[in-house]
């Protein structure tokens, strides 16, 4: 019983700590200060997803290094002329021989270039499945930021709010504030409340979606992210972005690997349809114990099959099929990557005018309001809760 206890304790113990070196491990994996670079590569690291899809490239690595092989020889060893019942035959033969494929018609060539097309096709691949997981990083690492800005700011208009709300205390004490008015001010605080409710909830759904998109949902230390830094640049035209997306774009890329392995299957196809010939040495060995004679023979020669029926036709044709297939692939790749580029653009062009819109008129208007509201009702002119609302606003 004794013994038992130990063992409990032991495993307790064990896990305990193996915890506690998983915490630390997460915990040095994501700094307090979190900037979108180090996102990125804790991103690369760690995401599953990401890690999966590189497996793709090492299988297809595996095939290119089995399509570069040769084929094996065979061996072969007969005896003929052996009496299984007496064990003592007349005469006895013996067979060994040794046999080679060669492969005609190019095929272990093309077979190579079609693995190596689909192993480049397969890194493309990967490094298109990587832009999307970081396009979808920084969106949520935005929608973090803006979470964070937000819920700053409500705290802070929230606590100039607590603050007017026990200066209105006082001068309802002091006979200066009518009680109606300051059950209507302590009441305008669930207005405020609900714009610190709001962020908060964002803040925890994109930080759940970040540390997904991390490998790291069951982290729970305390970080906060940077905001990156604004582009200044100037977007080029359509044209320019355009050619530069189809020469940088990995899926682009990969589609044009996956036509290339198409042409190659074509060829390989053809190339099957050339029989293979196989020569072969041999060695003969003859003993009759009844004459007590031996001879020994060497021999040699070389088959080859008849493509009489069966030339790969099929498997031809079901080869171009898919060769138009990728053509056709790549044309829809190009056409969805001239969109994109357009999207983007006009978006981004859209965006820069809402900010610039933003920042000159609106944000300057409604501190003008505000600062108009806190002089008005500091002379008299206007009551507290247009104030407030001005400063909300």
């Amino acid at each position: 019983m004794r013994e038992v206890v130990f063992s409990l304790l032991s495993v307790a113990l064990l896990c305990a700590t193996s915890g506690a070196q998983t915490t630390r491990q997460l915990a040095q994996a994501i700094p307090e200060e979190l900037t979108l670079d180090d996102a990125l590569e804790i991103l690369r690291e760690r995401n599953p997803l990401l890690s999966s899809e590189r497996q793709r490239e090492m299988a297809a690595a595996g095939e290119l290094e089995q399509a570069r092989k040769l084929p094996n020889p065979t061996f072969s060893l007969e005896t003929e002329s052996f009496d299984a019942i007496q064990g003592d035959p007349a005469a006895r033969e013996l067979f060994l021989s040794v046999q080679q494929p060669i492969l005609l018609g190019g095929k272990r060539g093309k077979r190579s270039e079609l693995a190596g097309a689909l192993l480049r096709a397969a890194r493309n691949d990967v490094r298109a499945f990587e832009r999307e997981l970081s396009y979808r990083l920084k969106v949520v690492y935005a929608l973090l930021v803006r979470a964070q800005s937000d819920l700053e700011l409500a705290n802070q208009i929230l606590g100039d709010f607590d603050r007017v709300v026990q200066l209105s205390r006082i001068r309802y004490e002091r006979g200066e504030m009518a009680g109606g008015e300051l059950r209507r001010i302590e009441t305008e605080k669930l207005r405020f409340l609900e714009d610190q409710v709001a962020p908060e909830i964002s803040l925890e759904s994109a930080r759940a979606e970040i540390l997904g998109l991390l490998g790291m949902p069951e982290y729970e230390g305390p970080f906060r992210v940077a905001a990156p830094p604004r582009f200044e640049g100037e977007l080029g035209d359509v044209a320019t972005l355009v050619d530069e997306a189809v020469a940088s774009r990995p899926e682009v890329m990969a589609q044009l690997d996956r036509r290339e392995a198409a042409r190659w299957d074509v060829d390989l196809q053809k190339a099957l349809g050339v029989p293979d010939i196989a020569p072969f040495v041999g060695y003969q060995r003859q003993s009759d114990p009844g004459l007590d004679a031996r001879a020994s023979f060497v021999n040699f020669g070389v088959s080859v099959g008849l493509p009489l029926f069966d030339r790969n036709q099929g498997e031809v044709s079901r080869a171009r099929a898919g060769w138009r297939r990728e053509e056709e692939l790549e044309r829809a790749v190009r056409d969805q990557v001239v969109v994109e580029v357009r999207q983007a653009r006009e978006t981004y062009l859209r965006q820069q005018r809402l900010l610039t819109l933003f920042e000159d008129t609106y944000l300057r208007t409604a501190r003008q309001a505000k600062d108009i509201a806190e002089a008005a009702y500091r002379m008299g002119g206007e009551t507290l809760i247009n104030f407030l609302d001005a400063s909300r606003v």
